[in-house]
């Protein structure tokens, strides 16, 4: 494997991700993958010194570094590491770096390439530049230059903070800006490398890997596996009021949600989706150059600078040149809006008002949840910037499908279902309550019905 850095030059960057084909075949899936191995370690403390034993061991065979003993330390509580792993660690010749590796279930057959690394930029996307990565299949990991979070921070504790003390318009007011300028960008980037791409180079994203690989064990699969089986399938669905519902009972159940009758089950929205998101299209189809996984914990915020700049990229695990058009801005769509407050990442804290029952095959819900003002203003600035001048320029182009609606809300009812298994109790590393889980199936339905799709292009 080759070391590489930023001033080392995109050559060998391209050469180190050349070599992932050659390697898949003697990986197992599982525990057998380093990092799955290394990410099950870090879990149990009294398993963590091994995995971090085991991470420096991988890092020395890979890297001309040197990590300074007992100075790697894993952030095994952080609420954002949902798929990852991170940890920061000093080298013999000084560095302070971080790092973070992302890991799917049968990535060896099914995933793709991570870290490509240059697309992004290449592309003229604002991104942080990594110093060292591996894109070997089962360890591939990214490495960067250490930065204190306290004066660095991540979009999604920026946030966080602006909603804990009631989202003021002074604390909002620089944010939103950048977020503002942030979209401007991103929608200008997606405009530039709109295309048709060909079936081929649409399966090859490792995109898929967010959406129908979760779904299915096998991408011709007419059951459903991955993350379905993993999460869901044969399990209790445990509800507010304390009574609880087998989820192949609860998966069948048609929604009221605050008075609207969703006549689409979980079931079938899932079956839309295995359908629609299928990385394998008859034909070809409109594309873009994206980041792909872009939630508030891969934006990060620097104070320090001007609006414009303010915000950028990094983790780029799922970047592609031909990430199909409808799903680049999905995942920041669910995560930076629809995610908060609280749901998915700190459900212990949400406090919502919610009322359930079920009754004749009807589950009927009423909630007071909406979107934060901060939420809001990130909503219209992706409906401004992204989703509207997208839409437009795909119909101009006779490239949106008739069922454009129908795969964004597939698209986004997988966001939460297949990133956390969303039932009370499960969910590392912060687990749902029932409130949390049942607020975040229902808006996950709410989406998958279209119910604020239709403000994307109205």
């Amino acid at each position: 494997m080759i070391n590489t850095s930023a001033d080392a030059g995109k050559e060998a960057i391209r050469e180190t991700s050349s070599e992932t084909n050659s390697e898949t075949n003697s990986l197992v899936d599982g525990v057998a993958s380093p990092l799955s191995r290394i990410r099950q370690l870090a879990r149990h403390p009294q398993t963590l010194p091994e995995a971090e034993t085991g991470m420096v061991a991988l890092l020395h065979g890979k890297f001309a570094f040197r990590v300074v003993p007992g100075s790697l330390r894993f952030d095994t509580d952080n609420a954002l590491a949902l798929n990852s792993l991170r940890a920061e660690f000093r080298t013999a010749d000084g560095e302070h770096l971080f790092l973070k590796c992302h890991h799917e279930e049968g990535e060896a057959d099914r995933v793709g390439e991570y870290y490509r690394s240059g697309i992004l930029e290449e592309a003229g996307f604002p991104i942080d530049k990594a110093l060292y990565q591996s894109s070997t299949v089962g360890e591939q990991l990214v490495i960067y230059r250490y930065r204190d979070r306290r004066l660095y921070p991540e979009l999604h504790s920026v946030a966080r903070d602006i909603e804990s003390t009631g989202c003021k318009p002074a604390d909002m007011e620089a944010v939103v800006q950048a977020f503002e300028c942030f979209q401007q960008q991103l929608g200008n980037r997606y405009l530039d490398s709109l295309h048709l791409a060909t079936p081929a180079q649409i399966s090859e994203e490792a995109v898929h890997g967010l959406y129908h690989r979760r779904l299915v064990d096998s991408e011709h699969d007419a059951e459903f596996g991955g993350r379905i089986r993993e999460f869901y399938l044969g399990r209790q669905v445990a509800l507010p009021d304390g009574s609880s519902l087998p989820f192949e009972e609860f998966w069948h159940l048609h929604w009221r949600i605050n008075g609207q009758m969703h006549n689409v089950s979980m079931h079938d929205a899932l079956l839309r989706a295995r359908r629609l998101l299928a990385p394998t299209p008859a034909d070809a189809m409109a594309a873009v150059t994206a980041h792909g996984d872009d939630h508030t914990g891969n934006l990060l915020y620097d104070p320090h600078k001007g609006s414009g700049d303010a915000i950028s990229y990094f983790d780029p695990a799922f970047a592609g040149n031909h990430i199909p058009a409808l799903l680049a801005p999905c995942k920041s769509l669910y995560h930076v809006c629809y995610a908060h407050p609280n749901m998915l990442y700190d459900p212990a804290e949400l406090r919502v008002g919610l009322s359930m029952r079920v009754e004749d095959g009807v589950l009927q819900i009423e909630h007071d949840w909406q979107l934060t003002p901060l939420r809001q203003q990130f909503l219209s600035s992706q409906i401004t910037h992204v989703w509207q001048p997208l839409l437009k320029a795909l119909k101009h182009r006779d490239m949106l499908p008739a069922l454009w609606q129908e795969t964004i809300g597939a698209a986004l009812l997988c966001c939460p279902l297949l990133c956390k298994n969303l039932l009370a109790g499960a969910g590392a590393p912060n687990p749902l309550t029932p409130d949390a889980s049942l607020l975040t199936f229902s808006i996950a339905m709410q989406l998958a019905d279209g119910q604020f799709v239709e403000q994307l292009y109205p």
